[in-house]
């Protein structure tokens, strides 16, 4: 376990006013406004921290292939904030992220993880509505 993460995991927790500790894979799990949970975690060799959501469950059909349609659509836009993907755990649009934890500066990511919460849950809105994309975007 790096204690390089459990460090960014204090500042996380004092940032967001938040009891946070890593979980017996490595990983923490950030529950956000009861809609969505952000996953923390180191990669094997410790240089990127990976941070991932599995955004919202959507059963097999039209509906799911045209969301990821739209979503691999926004996967070749750039600048991106995160990267879409299916998430087969769940049957679920993902988004996902591998931040540079080397060259890291611990402001950088919690300004980022608002942005990548705020995106998860633009998506997890609009599905709940039916709808393939966000009525806005950030």
């Amino acid at each position: 376990m790096n204690d390089n993460f459990e460090k960014i995991l204090i500042k996380i927790s004092e940032h967001y006013a938040i009891d946070l500790h890593p979980d017996k894979n490595n990983a923490c799990a950030i529950r956000c406004d009861d809609k969505i949970t952000v996953q923390l975690e180191m990669d094997k060799d410790e240089e990127n921290l990976l941070i991932f959501c599995a955004i919202a469950s959507i059963p097999a059909g039209t509906y799911r292939k045209n969301i990821f349609i739209q979503a691999l659509q926004e996967n070749d836009r750039f600048p991106y904030i995160a990267k879409f993907g299916y998430f087969e755990e769940e049957n679920s649009l993902a988004i996902y992220i591998f931040f540079d934890f080397i060259k890291m500066k611990i402001e950088v990511l919690l300004d980022y993880l608002s942005i990548f919460v705020d995106l998860a849950i633009l998506y997890y809105d609009a599905i709940e509505k039916g709808n393939l994309l966000p009525d806005n975007k950030l």
